[in-house]
């Protein structure tokens, strides 16, 4: 290994990218864009968390507490995505990381579609 070699995650002077190189992510002119993605994506996340998290507590009372389960996993996933968002807008973790936040959004939504699914086809009345 060379001398001049960085670790990944240095805060030194020297950088591996030209003087010149621009953002690749979240330039000036595209916030209000973005900003308008994001409120869209958080949303809808919103509406089919809310959304699965009456229907998982009505089968939790209707049928069994073993949908309770379903539902602290949705709220501790729900945790997950406020804290990814809080952490790239106070600037802990780099705006490069944006796209985190849509991939964490199309797991909830994922979650929130298997956990009605769950619900509603999974006969636990015997």
């Amino acid at each position: 290994m060379s001398s001049e070699a960085q670790p990944f995650f240095s805060s030194s002077k020297g950088s591996y990218l030209p003087e010149d190189a621009t953002p690749l992510y979240l330039e000036e002119k595209d916030t209000k864009r973005t900003k308008v993605i994001l409120g869209v994506t958080l949303g809808f996340v919103a509406f089919t968390l809310t959304l699965c998290e009456i229907l998982a507590i009505v089968q939790a009372i209707r049928v069994t507490n073993l949908f309770a389960l379903l539902i602290i996993s949705l709220l501790f996933f729900a945790q997950v995505q406020i804290f990814v968002v809080l952490f790239i807008y106070r600037g802990i973790v780099p705006k490069s990381y944006f796209w985190t936040i849509f991939v964490v959004a199309a797991f909830i939504c994922i979650q929130s579609i298997s956990t009605v699914v769950i619900c509603f086809t999974l006969n636990l009345q015997s």
